[in-house]
């Protein structure tokens, strides 16, 4: 497979991976839009003379003003001009990149941002699982259909997994009366208080706010830290405690709970009644979730 092969599968992997998730109402739109931006570089690839609505006014009447068609103009650019796609960009790396792209085709102000924030959302998550899996494979997992579960703690405690099926439940329909929303296929935390990116957390964070979930109810220690990280992580013996406290400090700026109290010989308990959360997941096995496993 030549280079500009797989930088293609990149780029539908990312398109449709993003689009699934961020924008799920738009999928079916994905192949009119793909089609559009190949013939808008057959018709004008003059540096500093392509225009966003050039090969698109097939699609709508002001195809400038399309967020799907501005991301994917952007993210098309942008791993064109990768110079090494077998390599993560950084963060700044992929804003700067998108930010560039949108400026090479005539967007500015507000349809920038928001494509820069879209292209940007899952990018990195997605070209790690592209680079790991292989761009065939990775292409053909998509064509599988997801299943998604969730559970809540309406009881007390962490409830059982309930199978969504394979649509993606969308923001507008997340329970209600609930202090927490665990969206793990969106990689967002939303919370009564504040939004947060799985992508904008730390590991201690994550892992932290695993245990506050799956503890809920009951309490956890130390050595359950221990055997949430990876071996070699924790150097000292009141290291879990970071873990603890990242978790909370997390939990707080969602909710504005006290969800995990200063403990007693190095335990730690989550009262039953603190907050409601519902956790939606891509896997029944919370082991496997990715708060644990972010690379998963």
């Amino acid at each position: 497979m030549n280079n500009d092969t797989r930088r293609h599968d990149l780029i539908k992997l990312v398109a449709f991976e993003t689009i699934r998730l961020e924008l799920p109402e738009r999928l079916n739109y994905l192949h009119g839009y793909w089609s559009a931006y190949q013939l808008s570089l057959n018709t004008d690839t003059r540096p500093g003379r392509r225009k966003i609505a050039t090969g698109f006014q097939a699609i709508g009447p002001d195809p400038a003003n399309d967020s799907v068609n501005c991301f994917v103009i952007l993210i098309s650019s942008f791993i064109m001009s990768l110079p090494n796609i077998d390599e993560l960009p950084t963060d700044e790396a992929i804003h700067d990149g998108l930010r560039a792209a949108g400026h090479a085709w005539g967007l500015r102000g507000k349809h920038l941002e928001d494509s820069v924030q879209l292209g940007s959302s899952r990018f990195r998550e997605i070209m790690r699982r592209f680079l790991t899996t292989g761009s065939e494979k990775a292409l053909v997992l998509n064509e599988a259909k997801q299943c998604y579960w969730i559970c809540d703690n309406s009881s007390g405690v962490p409830g059982e997994r309930r199978r969504l099926g394979s649509e993606y439940l969308r923001p507008e329909h997340y329970p209600q009366d609930v202090d927490l929303v665990v969206d793990e296929p969106r990689g967002a935390l939303v919370g009564c208080k504040a939004t947060v990116m799985l992508t904008d957390t730390t590991s201690r964070e994550r892992i932290g706010l695993w245990l506050a979930l799956t503890n809920s109810g009951s309490s956890f220690g130390h050595k359950d830290v221990r055997e949430c990280v990876a071996p070699g992580t924790i150097t000292s013996d009141d290291m879990p405690r970071k873990y603890k406290m990242h978790g909370q400090r997390l939990c707080e700026k969602l909710t504005g709970l006290t969800v995990i109290p200063e403990g007693r010989n190095k335990r730690y308990s989550i009262a039953p009644d603190v907050w409601a959360w519902a956790w939606i997941l891509e896997t029944p096995e919370v082991e496997c979730s990715t708060l644990l496993n972010p690379d998963r």
